[in-house]
């Protein structure tokens, strides 16, 4: 049990640095929607942006578009709504881009 305890820490624990130094130039400020709900429920909003071997434990969605960021969680005020403002404001995990891909692709459509 020993070992397959610490690869599951190490995945876990890789998904959940911010690296409050890789904020993607530009990011618009969005009014934030924090929903608290079952784990059914925040499964369901989720999944889609599950990797593999990864189950989210909440997740944030963006609508650029509206300026509105939604964040879905089981645990309002806790560690994982925190981790989610972080993405809402712009900035990305440690050693990834993918905000900044967003941003660019929707910038790209509004130009």
């Amino acid at each position: 049990m020993r070992y397959l305890l610490t690869p599951l820490l190490l995945l876990f624990s890789a998904c959940t640095s911010i690296d409050y130094g890789n904020h993607v130039a530009g990011w618009p400020t969005l009014r934030e929607e924090i929903h608290v709900v079952s784990t059914n429920e925040m499964h369901a909003a989720c999944s889609k942006y599950d990797g593999f071997m990864m189950v989210a434990l909440a997740c944030s969605e963006y609508y650029l578009d509206d300026g509105i960021c939604k964040i879905w969680v089981t645990d309002g005020g806790g560690w994982a709504e925190k981790h989610e403002r972080g993405h809402c404001e712009g900035y990305d995990h440690q050693g990834s881009n993918e905000l900044r891909d967003i941003f660019v692709k929707w910038k790209k459509g509004h130009l």
